[in-house]
């Protein structure tokens, strides 16, 4: 799968990455460097269906551990360093409640945008 990075220390340079994808998303995250997954770029539809959900995982936890915003459905979610855990299982038995599959619509300085795209 090919990943450009948005902003940070790698800002402007794409990769293709095969496997698994929480080592180069966890990295990103942990720097909170944003980053764009270029979907066409995926094999088939398992690889896509695991790299679209870390990105979604990992640019919740990028945003609530770095101090921005999560929204989802017209709600936002914030987290302290004390609550994040507790922000992050709230805001995936929201998505997973919703019955909607969702994907990052966007991901900038003040947030992650999450977006529906019909039921599952």
């Amino acid at each position: 799968m090919k990943i450009t990075v948005l902003t940070g220390r790698y800002a402007g340079r794409s990769a293709n990455y095969a496997g698994d994808p929480m080592p180069v998303l966890v990295d990103l995250a942990h720097h909170d460097e944003r980053w764009q997954v270029d979907w066409d770029s995926a094999k088939d539809d398992s690889e896509l269906f695991v790299w679209a959900r870390a990105d979604l995982a990992m640019s919740c936890v990028s945003a609530l551990m770095h101090g921005r915003s999560v929204t989802f459905q017209g709600e936002t979610y914030r987290a302290t360093e004390c609550n994040l855990k507790e922000a992050l299982a709230y805001v995936e038995d929201e998505i997973v409640g919703s019955g909607f599959n969702v994907g990052v619509e966007k991901d900038d300085e003040t947030g992650v945008y999450i977006g529906t795209k019909g039921k599952e």
